[in-house]
């Protein structure tokens, strides 16, 4: 199954990364993509997928707040 890149804050997923001090190229080994592939996601020329999202989650250790602001669902 498939996200649309719309219903992801890309920015906040950014600034979660950045504040873990979490460097690109950490992440994309993590989730198994290329830093490339990882890049063109956060570009939105491609898409995550709602397993990437799982992955993101665990990888990150996010809390339910973040989660549901990742996703849009929460100011």
């Amino acid at each position: 199954m498939k996200t649309s890149k719309r219903d992801i804050n890309i920015n906040y997923l950014e600034h979660l990364r950045k504040d873990k001090r979490i460097l690109q190229t950490d992440i994309s080994k993590e989730l198994g993509f290329s830093e490339c592939a990882y890049g063109s996601k956060v570009n939105g020329a491609l898409r995550f997928t709602t397993q990437d999202l799982m992955a993101i989650i665990d990888y990150l250790n996010l809390s339910n707040d973040e989660v549901l602001r990742l996703l849009d669902r929460k100011e």
